[in-house]
């Protein structure tokens, strides 16, 4: 990666299904630090799947924490997930349609 094209690197980043991969915010100087912008309005149902936000967010769990996701999140539909909220792939094999 650290050879690797910028533009690339992202574009795979971003195309990640469940999020699992991010990017972190880069330290420019001592105290300045680059965050990636919270966009929130790329969202998908994915069929018999999760709902799938594909741009940064903030998730407010039951407990009031706030979990940040930089690059999207695939948020669980089936109600399966051993990570519920967030979908773990249960969808697949569990038999749920929607």
């Amino acid at each position: 990666m650290a050879n690797g094209d910028p533009v690339a690197i992202e574009s795979t980043v971003h195309a990640c299904p469940s999020g699992a991969i991010s990017i972190k915010p880069v330290k420019i100087k001592q105290d300045e630090i680059v965050h990636p912008p919270m966009g929130g309005h790329n969202i998908h149902i994915i069929p018999n799947g999760p709902v799938r936000f594909k741009e940064s967010c903030k998730i407010t769990l039951q407990d009031g924490s706030v979990v940040e996701k930089p690059n999207g999140v695939s948020i669980c539909r089936c109600g399966g997930s051993a990570k519920y909220p967030f979908c773990d792939g249960s969808h697949r094999t569990n038999g749920f349609v929607g």
